[in-house]
Formats: C-alpha cells, sequence, structure tokens
C-alpha cells in the first residue's frame, strides 16, 4: 500500500475513498476556483459549480490513478483537508529521451494546494515527505524497474517567490539535486536540473504534458535506500553495521538494503 506521514497535528495519506474524493475536489474549488470566479453582466458567477466540480475531480483521479498518479490529502487534527498534492509518472509520457536509464525513477510533482488559513503551518513540508517516501515504496507502479533514485520534478512560475523559495529553502539557498549533502543521500532541497540530467529529458515536451510552458523547472534527487531505511527508523551505518542483508517490499518487487559486512 502507499505511505502515509504524520507530523505534529498534520497526517497525510493517499487518496482512497469517496469521501478523500470529495474533500479534494471542495479543497481545491476553494482554493482554485472561489478566488478566481467573475460574474458576467447578468449576475451570475462564471465558472463551474461546486457540484460540477466535484464530478470532473472523481472522473480525473480515476484516469490518473489508472495512469500510476498517487493523490495525497493532509488532514488536521479534526479531519479537515488542508493540503493535497498528487505524484505522477503521466507527465513524462514521451519526455524521457533515455528510456534506457534504470538508475533514476522520473516523477513529476503537481496539483499542490494548501488551505489559505494553514499556509506556513508546515502543511506543504509534510506532503513532499508523503510524496518522496511514495516514491521510494511506490513510484512508478508495480512494473516499475528497481532504481536507486526517485528523481522528483515541478514547475514553479517565475514571479512566485513564496514557492520558490519553500522548494529550494528559505532565503532561496540552492543545492544541486544531483550534488548530495555529506553523508550521502538527496540534497535537502529542490535545484535546477544539471544538464546531464535534462539531457535525457525533453523539456518542452515535460511542461507542454503538464501545462506548465514558460515555468521555472526544478528537481530533486531522493535515495530509495535512505528513505526507505529512514521511514523505517534504520539508519544507513546501523544497517551496515548489523551485517545482514534486509529485504524491503515495495511494489514492483524487493529492494535490497543494509548489505554492509563485518
Amino acid at each position: 500500500p502507499s505511505v502515509a506521514v504524520s507530523a505534529l497535528s498534520i497526517s497525510v495519506a493517499p487518496v482512497v475513498t469517496p469521501r478523500d474524493i470529495l474533500d479534494l475536489a471542495d479543497l481545491r474549488f476553494d482554493e482554485w476556483m472561489t478566488s478566481d470566479k467573475d460574474v458576467d453582466g447578468g449576475g451570475k458567477e462564471k465558472g463551474p459549480s461546486r457540484e460540477a466540480f466535484r464530478m470532473a475531480t472523481a472522473e480525473i483521479a480515476r484516469e490518473r490513478a489508472a495512469g500510476g498518479a498517487v493523490m495525497f490529502l493532509a488532514r488536521d487534527k479534526k479531519s479537515d483537508a488542508v493540503g493535497a498534492a498528487e505524484l505522477s509518472p503521466i507527465e513524462f509520457e514521451g519526455a524521457l529521451l533515455r528510456e534506457d536509464d534504470a538508475a533514476a525513477r522520473h516523477l513529476y510533482v503537481t496539483d499542490v494546494v494548501t488551505a489559505r488559513e494553514h499556509r506556513r503551518k508546515g502543511v506543504a513540508g509534510a506532503l513532499m515527505c508523503a510524496l518522496e517516501r511514495e516514491a521510494a515504496f511506490g513510484g512508478a507502479g508495480p512494473m516499475a524497474p528497481p532504481a536507486t533514485i526517485a528523481r522528483l520534478f515541478l514547475h514553479v512560475h517565475a514571479d512566485n517567490g513564496a514557492a520558490l523559495n519553500f522548494y529550494r529553502g528559505v532565503g532561496g539557498g540552492r543545492s544541486s539535486p544531483t550534488s548530495p549533502p555529506p553523508g550521502g543521500g538527496a540534497s535537502a532541497v529542490y535545484g535546477e536540473p544539471p544538464a546531464d540530467v535534462m539531457s535525457g529529458i525533453d523539456a518542452k515536451r515535460l511542461a507542454e504534458n503538464a501545462g506548465a510552458v514558460g515555468q521555472v523547472l526544478l528537481c530533486k534527487d531522493i535515495s530509495i535506500e535512505k528513505t526507505i531505511l529512514g521511514a523505517l527508523g534504520l539508519g544507513p551505518q546501523l544497517a551496515a553495521a548489523a551485517g545482514q542483508k534486509k529485504v524491503v517490499r515495495r511494489r514492483g518487487g524487493d529492494i535490497l538494503v543494509g548489505t554492509g559486512q563485518i
């Protein structure tokens, strides 16, 4: 099954039930549609009704889930939906120039949204944590080849300073997504994809698939082994010191971790 995470009073879990779909639709409607609605000359609101939006969300969710996408919903301690995000391989259809790159699993982060009254309270961070764990444990689905890295991509509007600072790190600090910090593992923040990474990706096709033409592309590498060990409460050093092989079950096959010898 997909992973779930909890941070303080925020819990994050995959969208599964009809209630989840309904709450996801209402959250997106309230954050994306109500502030943008206009009124025509006859006094009627333009744009879809809430009920029409709910129906469209349910249909799109089914289609994208069939394509390997996983949607997550963040809830507060009252179980109200306060944020959502999606992890998907769909945007990379026709955009990967090197299909034989089995070492990296390419996934796209999309539709990240937080309720206005809950922004800057850790909701977005909890959602990104859930997406990263899903990328490590599940990723591109049961037929995905073994990989050592999950490479997450996303687009951000160039004038959205708050989002850019969030993904790059507070204060705009940058770190190359393929240059891990001391001790190994993925960089802590998103950064502009290096040339060697982009040489295997059709950036124009990716942006078109994502509906993000003209936006800034960022990416981050996730160490699959390190993420799985962290989720299990194990450190790489602990697994190595144990001197025994540990097999972690994940969709798409088994991943062998902790093969150090003593």
